[in-house]
């Protein structure tokens, strides 16, 4: 019998003491057996860091990391040098995953291959805090060989699977050769597209096994900050990946920046600024708009919502907070 190929999970640990429970033991039961947990306590103010060393004194397999605080992309930067695996996958510490999330990740780096592949990719599967999983489309829960540009185009348009660098299980090369930004928030958006399109192979797994859940106080669900205008950085430096090495799915990368931008015009929305922060995103956007007009794999809903982003901001913001207020209700 081949043996297990050696994975690495990564979980950066900041003040989720009530979370983390569920995270590391979800970890633990997993079926798949060569692996080890590294938790990086970036700087915890809260009883985490302590729980942390309580796991590692109870399981071999976790390794624990104490360092200052230096946010998500900093914490996961500092576990490379400690990684053991061929293979890392990276774990927010307040999500969880199905107990055959990495048997069932690793199940082509086994049997008869010839070329290991660069990254395998799963979707996730969202849930709010409470309230339990949001409803998931029917899935064929097949593998299926993917070049880079066809995974680039799935990731740009989010159907099957997004730029979240979490449910992927990623060769220890890509993830040293791309360390995430540091200082910056939606680094996965910044990095992750890197890693796929430097890729030899790539295999997509239809299961969502990776439970993200969605809470208040986590890094995106904040108040307006103009740390916020990161996803359009990232996203242009997306498009412009694209445009030169990818120029067939152009198309895909403009709904990226489109579906960036209305993260923008929703955090902006309870800003007494609003019109005047979204003004240079809105430009952009018009320079854009026949591309999402002329593209065929753009619902005439999702095409809507677009052209109001440019046409009609202060309709959108109205009918975007009426609709909250009524699902609240």
């Amino acid at each position: 019998m081949k043996e297990e190929i050696k994975i690495s999970v990564v979980v950066p640990v900041y003040n989720v003491e009530k979370y983390l429970k569920k995270c590391v033991g979800s970890l633990l039961r997993q079926t798949y057996k060569n692996f080890e947990i590294i938790l990086v306590d970036d700087g915890s103010s809260d009883g985490s860091g302590k729980l942390c060393d309580s796991y590692a004194e109870q399981s071999r397999n976790i390794f624990v990391l104490h360092k200052q605080n230096g946010g998500l992309s900093d914490a996961r930067n500092y576990a490379l040098p400690y990684i053991k695996g061929q293979y890392v996958t990276f774990v927010d510490s307040d999500d969880y995953v199905d107990l055959d999330f990495l048997e069932r990740l690793a199940k082509p780096l086994t049997g008869k291959i010839t070329e290991l592949p660069d990254m395998v990719i799963s979707p996730h599967r969202n849930e709010i805090l409470n309230r339990g999983s949001l409803p998931v489309r029917g899935r064929s829960q097949s593998y299926q060989n993917l070049g880079p540009e066809k995974a680039l185009e799935m990731m740009c348009y989010e159907k099957e699977f997004g730029t979240s660098a979490c449910a992927k299980l990623i060769s220890i090369r890509l993830v040293k050769k791309f360390p995430f930004p540091k200082g910056k928030i939606y680094e996965d958006l910044a990095t992750v597209y890197k890693m796929i399109g430097n890729s030899r192979r790539i295999i997509f797994l239809d299961v969502p096994m990776y439970h993200y859940i969605q809470r208040k106080g986590s890094i995106r669900k904040g108040k307006w900050s103009p740390s916020v205008f990161d996803i359009m950085e990232a996203s242009g430096n997306l498009l412009d990946y694209i445009a030169v090495h990818f120029p067939d799915i152009y198309k895909a990368g403009v709904q990226r920046y489109f579906f960036s931008a209305n993260e923008v015009y929703i955090r902006a929305f309870n800003e007494k600024d609003y019109f005047k922060i979204i003004s240079p995103v809105q430009k952009e956007l018009r320079n854009m708009w026949k591309v999402i007009r002329e593209n065929p794999q753009i619902r005439a809903k999702q095409k809507l919502r677009y052209w109001m982003l440019i046409n009609c901001p202060a309709l959108y913001r109205r009918i975007w907070t009426w609709g909250m207020f009524i699902k609240k209700g």
